[in-house]
């Protein structure tokens, strides 16, 4: 029954573990697009209405990374 109980826990903690990698490459894409946008700006033109626009995008991708950042904390605290 113990031997039952640890190997749950390897193949729990490897999927884990998958699920990790997966996120992280698409948050490293995820913030290799963020840097692209963000290093090319166009305030030219910028009117009221498409600033305000872009402060909620910003707004979407700041909770965005703070929900990334609690999957990846959950995970690292995740018992072996």
């Amino acid at each position: 029954m113990l031997e039952l109980i640890k190997m749950y826990r390897i193949e729990d903690t490897q999927r884990l573990w998958q699920k990790f990698l997966a996120d992280f490459a698409r948050f490293g894409e995820w913030l290799y697009d963020c840097e692209f946008t963000v290093s090319q700006p166009n305030t030219q033109f910028v009117t009221y209405q498409d600033a305000r626009e872009e402060l909620r995008n910003y707004e979407v991708c700041l909770a965005f990374a703070l929900g990334f950042a609690l999957v990846l904390v959950s995970v690292a605290q995740a018992p072996v």
